[in-house]
């Protein structure tokens, strides 16, 4: 694949440090193994850059046959559930 620019606005945004970061992803589980782990650890770097390495909790990703990468969320339910586990 050939790699995209960067969004500029992404590279050059960090929370303040006194701000909580939560994370909620998806990806494509119907990608191979190889595919699901550089998506993932992609996915890491920019939300750790982005939280300044401060992330509230532990990621909550959906992996399931249902998740998709489309916006805006289509698994609402599954979305509500995540925020409130996460106390927010």
């Amino acid at each position: 694949m050939v790699k995209q620019p960067i969004d500029k606005y992404l590279v050059n945004t960090t929370a303040p440090a006194r701000v909580r970061v939560h994370s909620l992803m998806t990806y494509n589980s119907g990608q191979d193994d190889a595919s699901n782990t550089f998506y993932r650890q992609e996915k890491m770097k920019m939300v750790n850059h982005i939280a300044g390495k401060n992330i509230t909790d532990e990621v909550v990703w959906c992996d399931g046959v249902d998740c998709s990468l489309d916006f805006p969320v289509d698994m609402a339910e599954w979305t509500a559930n995540a925020l409130i586990g996460l106390g927010i």
